[in-house]
C-alpha cells in the first residue's frame, strides 16, 4: 500500500503547500507568522525546554563567557601562536567529501528496520539502521521517469517494487532472492509491469504472502511477483466517482476492493465472492480523507469528516474487518484531513499529527512526535519508530517523542556553515539546516538533527557543544538534538520587517544566543528557554553579531561593541562616521579575530546582488584598518592562528597579502579548530580540505 499511500499523501501535502503559497502572496509577513504560530500544532511546531534561568543575565555565573577576561569558568582565549613565515606555507587539499543527494520521494523500513529511500532520479539506496553510509540498490534511472511515485517492499522482504522507466514499474531482487536487509547487494531488475497499459493504474501493492502484485483502476489486475506475468484482469464496478478504488490481496490470493462505501471480494478469475457495506454511503463519500488496507488485508481503515459543511465537527477514524465488513472500532480525531500510516507489520496506525492506535482493538499506544517536519513516509514494526521526509529523511521514536537520527545528505546548494568549539559537530544550511557529527573519515560523518525557520532561512549558528542550532534569515528558530524546538513569536506592531533575523551567534559557553529579529536592536536570549533576557540598543538592521573568544565582548556588524558583564556599550564606531550604515535589504556579517584584536566585517548589498566586500577594523575602537581585496563572499572567517581570512573559495594570508584559491565549487567555507577547511558547494556537497605545509 505504500505506493497508494504516497499518492494520497502527496495530494494533502500539495494542498497544504498551495494554501501556504496563497497566504504568502496575499498576507503581510507578520500575519503569516502569527498564523504559523497559532497553527503550530498542525504544521509541526514544537517547544523546547522551559526551565527558568538559574541566575540573572549579565552575571558570570550564567556563563563563563559573561565575565571579564580571566573570570572563573571563562574559556581559554589565548590564540594559537604561529610564525607568519610558517603559516604562509600552509596549503589545503581535499581529504573527504559528503556527496549531495537528490530529493527523496519515498522511504520505507525493511524487515530488519534498515531504511530504503527512493530519490527523484530513481536511485534507490539502503541505509543500515543507524548508519550514515548507504548502499546503492538501484542506480539512478536513465531516462529519469516522468513520475516517481514510490516504492513498496513485499512482506517477506525479498521483492522491491519501484519505478523502472517512464512506462512502468520494476520488480527488483537480489541475485539469490534473499531478503533485502543491511548488507544487501545491488538489486537486479527481475521483470516489469505496466498497470497503466492494463487500465489498472491506481493503488499498487503486494499480497499478504508476497506472491502477487495487485492494482486497480478501471480494471483489477494481478501479476506474479517472481516473473511479472499477468495472472488476472477483470472489470470492477466504480461505485463512486468521488472516491478512488483501493485494492488489497490476502495470502489466499483473493483480491478485495473498496469504493463507494462497499467491500467487494473477488477470486483471481474475477468472480465476485462477497460484498459488504463498510463505512456506508450515508457518511458522504465526498468527505472521505484517506482509506487503507493493512498489509495482511485483514482490516480497512478510513478517516473521514462527518460533516463537510461544518469544519468544527471533528473527523473520525473507522476500522473495518474485511472478511465480514464489520466495524471493529471508531475514534474521534483531533484535527481535520488526517492522513494515515500503517506500520510495517500491520499492527499500528498513526494519524498524522495525532495518536497511534493498535489496529486490533483501537487502544491508543502513542502519538505522532511533535517535530518540525511531518510528511510521514513509513512506520516501523509495532509503531515504535517513524520516518519523515524533509531534505533528509528523519527517524523519530514514537514512544519517547524524540528525534533519533537523519538519513541522507543535502539536496540544495550550501548557504551557510558553522562549527562547534571542539570541531566535532558541523552545521550546514542547504534547503534546511543540518547538524552533523563529524567522523575521522569525513565521508562517514552522520547527520543528527535539522531545522528551518519560516518563511525562509539561510543562516546557521551552532552552540559550542553542538547540541543546539539557531536557524535564521527571514525569521529565527532554535532546535535541540532531540528534535524539540522553539519557534518565534509574531513580530510586534512596531517591528521593522525589512530587518529580518540576520546571523545569530552563541556565546563561547553557550548560555547566550544573540541576534536581531525584525528590529535594529540585538536580542540576548537565554538558551535554557530562548526567552529574551535583555536587548542591546543598536542600529544593526540586517547585521550579524559575534562574541569574542573569551566571551567578554559582543560586537555588531554595524560596529557597536558591548561588554558582556553588564551589557554596556564600549564604543559606537558607526556614530563616529566609521560606517555609514547597512543596506536594509542586504545582510552584514562580523567575526572577531582569535586574539580579539580586530574584526572582519562583510557587507553585502541587496538580496539579488552577489557582490560583497570585507573590511578589517580595530577591536579597540572600531577604526578602519583597510578593505580586504579579493574576498567577495557573504562572510569572512579567520584561521585559528588569525593569519588567514577565508571567504567562499578565496584565502588571503594577512601578514604577506598572498592569496590562494580552493576549487571554484565552494559557496561557503570555514576553518576547523585544527586549521582544516570545510566548504559547502553549490550542488549541496560538503568537502573537507586538510591543511599541510607546502
Amino acid at each position: 500500500m505504500a505506493l497508494y499511500r504516497l499518492m494520497r499523501r502527496r495530494v494533502g501535502t500539495a494542498l497544504e503547500q498551495n494554501l501556504l503559497s496563497v497566504h504568502n502572496r496575499v498576507m503581510p509577513r507578520w500575519v503569516r507568522h502569527w498564523l504559523l504560530l497559532v497553527a503550530s500544532t498542525t504544521v509541526g511546531c514544537g517547544s523546547s525546554d522551559k526551565n527558568p534561568p538559574t541566575c540573572a543575565p549579565g552575571t558570570p555565573a550564567c556563563d563563563g563567557s559573561a565575565g571579564a577576561p580571566g573570570a572563573a569558568g571563562a574559556p581559554e582565549s589565548e590564540p594559537v601562536s604561529v610564525d607568519p613565515a610558517a603559516s604562509a606555507q600552509y596549503r589545503w587539499s581535499e581529504c573527504g567529501r559528503i556527496e549531495s543527494a537528490v530529493r527523496v520521494e519515498s522511504a520505507l523500513y525493511t524487515t530488519d528496520e534498515s531504511v530504503v529511500t527512493l530519490e527523484a532520479s530513481g536511485r534507490v539506496r539502503l541505509f543500515p539502521s543507524g548508519s550514515a553510509v548507504a548502499t546503492t540498490l538501484v542506480p539512478a534511472l536513465d531516462p529519469t521517469p516522468s513520475i516517481v511515485s514510490g516504492i513498496e517492499l513485499s512482506a517477506d522482504g525479498r521483492w522491491l517494487l519501484g519505478p523502472s522507466d517512464s512506462a512502468g514499474l520494476g520488480i527488483y531482487a537480489q541475485a539469490d532472492q534473499t531478503p533485502i536487509v543491511a548488507g544487501a547487494a545491488p538489486l537486479t531488475l527481475v521483470a516489469k509491469i505496466d498497470p497503466a497499459a492494463e487500465s489498472c493504474a491506481g493503488g499498487v501493492t503486494f499480497s499478504a504472502d508476497s506472491e502477487l502484485i495487485v492494482a486497480v483502476g478501471e480494471t483489477a489486475c494481478a501479476w506474479s511477483s517472481t516473473s511479472g506475468k499477468l495472472l488476472a484482469k477483470f472489470a470492477v464496478p466504480k461505485l463512486s466517482s468521488i472516491q478512488d478504488t483501493i485494492v488489497s490481496a490476502s495470502a489466499s490470493g483473493r483480491m478485495t476492493t473498496w469504493n463507494g462505501g462497499q467491500l467487494l471480494h473477488y477470486s483471481l478469475a474475477g468472480e465476485l465472492q462477497a460484498q459488504f457495506d463498510a463505512v456506508a454511503t450515508s457518511t458522504g463519500l465526498e468527505r472521505i480523507w484517506f482509506a487503507q488496507f493493512t498489509p495482511d488485508a485483514r482490516y480497512l481503515l478510513v478517516s473521514y469528516s462527518p460533516d463537510a459543511s461544518d469544519h468544527s465537527v471533528p473527523p473520525e477514524l473507522v476500522t473495518v474487518e474485511t472478511e465480514t465488513g464489520t466495524e471493529v472500532w471508531r475514534k474521534t480525531l483531533e484535527r481535520n484531513a488526517p492522513s494515515l500510516t500503517i506500520s510495517l507489520d500491520g499492527t499500528v496506525v498513526l494519524v498524522r499529527g495525532g495518536a497511534a492506535f493498535r489496529i486490533s482493538d483501537g487502544a491508543a499506544i502513542g502519538s505522532d512526535p511533535n517535530g518540525f517536519f511531518r510528511q510521514i513516509a513509513a512506520l516501523g514494526p509495532g509503531g515504535r519508530r517513524e520516518l519523515r521526509l524533509g531534505e533528509l529523511v528523519s527517524e523519530w521514536d514514537v514512544t519517547s517523542q524524540k528525534l533519533l537520527r537523519l538519513y541522507g545528505s543535502h539536496t540544495d546548494g550550501i548557504r551557510d556553515l558553522d562549527i562547534s568549539r571542539d570541531g566535532h559537530y558541523l552545521a550546514s544550511h542547504g534547503r534546511h539546516a543540518v547538524v552533523w557529527q563529524l567522523d575521522d573519515d569525513f565521508a562517514r560523518s552522520a547527520p543528527l538533527f535539522d531545522g528551518a525557520a519560516p518563511d525562509d532561512s539561510w543562516n546557521v549558528a551552532l552552540a559550542p557543544d553542538g547540541q543546539v542550532l539557531a536557524v535564521s534569515g527571514d525569521n529565527v528558530a532554535f532546535f535541540r538534538r532531540g528534535g524539540t524546538f522553539w519557534g518565534t513569536e509574531a513580530p510586534p506592531p512596531s517591528a521593522n520587517l525589512n530587518c529580518l533575523s540576520a546571523d545569530w551567534n552563541f556565546s563561547p559557553l553557550g548560555m547566550w544566543t544573540a541576534g536581531t529579529h525584525y528590529a535594529d536592536r540585538v536580542e540576548l536570549r537565554d538558551t535554557t528557554d530562548f526567552q529574551v533576557r535583555t536587548t542591546l540598543p543598536t542600529s544593526n538592521c540586517g547585521g550579524g553579531v559575534a562574541f569574542s573568544a573569551d566571551g567578554s565582548k559582543v560586537v555588531t556588524a554595524s560596529l557597536e561593541l558591548f561588554e558582556t558583564q553588564g551589557w554596556t556599550r564600549l564604543w559606537n564606531a558607526a556614530s563616529a562616521g566609521v560606517h555609514s550604515g547597512s543596506d536594509p535589504l542586504g545582510e552584514d556579517a562580523v567575526q572577531f579575530s582569535p586574539d580579539g584584536s580586530e574584526l572582519a566585517v562583510t557587507r553585502c548589498g541587496r538580496a539579488n546582488e552577489v557582490y560583497c566586500s570585507t573590511e578589517r577594523h580595530a577591536a579597540a575602537d572600531g577604526q578602519l584598518l583597510g578593505e580586504v581585496a579579493g574576498l567577495l563572499g557573504r562572510r569572512a572567517r579567520y584561521s585559528p592562528e588569525g593569519h588567514w581570512l577565508l571567504s567562499e573559495n578565496h584565502l588571503l594570508h594577512l601578514p604577506t597579502g598572498m592569496g590562494l584559491e580552493l576549487p571554484p565549487g565552494a559557496l561557503e567555507a570555514l576553518f576547523t579548530p585544527d586549521g582544516d577547511i570545510i566548504a559547502g558547494e553549490g550542488g549541496g556537497s560538503l568537502v573537507r580540505y586538510c591543511r599541510s605545509p607546502k
